[in-house]
């Protein structure tokens, strides 16, 4: 098995997950210590400095963080393309390990098993398996 070539599903795990990350969110500083009004998601590492998430949980909350293992590091936001849902983010200290192997949505087939790994409800990690399918 190589690095470009995985064999297994916990050989893509251990491959992929170094590159997931959590994002917690919030409007103030306030709200944040109270625990009130916080968004939380996942990012992936797509460079040494930048991450991709999901613009609808950093929309209006201006104060963001990555989070992985005991790793907390702020973030700012690069880009934004709110139709399709996606925001760059960027660290300035963190050296983030990006995901290899990016794959163009047009080259997936229907029906080719594909593999999610993200971070929802702030668990460390939770991966899924399923089916390409067309809405």
């Amino acid at each position: 098995s190589t690095r470009s070539n995985p064999k297994g599903r916990t050989e893509l795990f251990n491959l992929i997950s170094p590159s997931v990350w959590l994002v917690v969110a919030a409007r103030t500083e306030s709200d944040l210590r109270r625990g009130a009004g916080i968004a939380q998601g996942s990012a992936v590492a797509v460079t040494n400095k930048q991450l991709l998430t999901n613009c609808h949980v950093i929309e209006g909350r201006p104060l963001i963080w990555i989070k992985q293992a005991n790793k907390l590091t702020r973030v700012n936001v690069v880009a934004g393309d709110s139709p399709p849902d996606r925001c760059i983010l960027s660290v300035e200290q963190e050296n983030l390990d990006p995901v290899q192997g990016i794959r163009k949505y047009e080259n997936l087939m229907v029906g080719e098993e594909v593999y999610t790994i993200g971070t929802p409800w702030a668990r460390k990690y939770v991966g899924s398996r399923n089916n390409f399918g067309t809405a």
